[in-house]
Formats: structure tokens, C-alpha cells, sequence
């Protein structure tokens, strides 16, 4: 029973982490936009490349979490056109 709890959590942490990193990802992507917006260019290429940080950490772990391939190709095509 103590080995299908700490399974449990061990999976919890890892779907947490991939999340935390998945969100990240994001979030850095739209501030990259709202840079280049505002024509901070320099801003922008740093918000860009940890975006691509972040997203290589979710690759990492895609074969953990096949439901989310879909949303990682996606994402990881909007932040590589940027």
C-alpha cells in the first residue's frame, strides 16, 4: 500500500513540474509578444528563449503525459515562429 502512495506522489510531483514549466512557457511567450509590441525587441528575444526553455523541460517529460502532446506541438510552434 506505502509503495502505490509514494508511486502516487512521485507521478503528482512530475504532472505538477510538467505543468509549472507548460505555463511558464506560456506566459513568457505572450509577454515576448507584448515586448515586441511595445518594440523592446532585446525584451523580447529574452522572453523567447526562456519560453523555449521551458518548453524543451515539457519534451522532457511528453512521454510521461501522452494527452498533452497535442498542446506541445502547438505551443511549440507558435513560440518557434516568433
Amino acid at each position: 500500500m506505502s509503495n502505490l502512495k509514494g508511486n502516487f506522489y512521485k507521478d503528482w510531483k512530475t504532472y505538477c513540474n510538467f505543468k509549472i514549466s507548460y505555463y511558464t512557457a506560456i506566459a513568457n511567450y505572450f509577454a515576448a509578444l507584448s515586448s515586441a509590441e511595445q518594440e523592446k525587441y532585446g525584451e523580447s528575444i529574452g522572453y523567447i528563449q526562456y519560453a523555449e526553455l521551458k518548453l524543451n523541460e515539457c519534451f522532457k517529460m511528453k512521454n510521461i503525459f501522452k494527452e498533452f502532446q497535442e498542446n506541445l506541438k502547438y505551443t511549440s510552434e507558435c513560440i518557434e515562429t516568433k
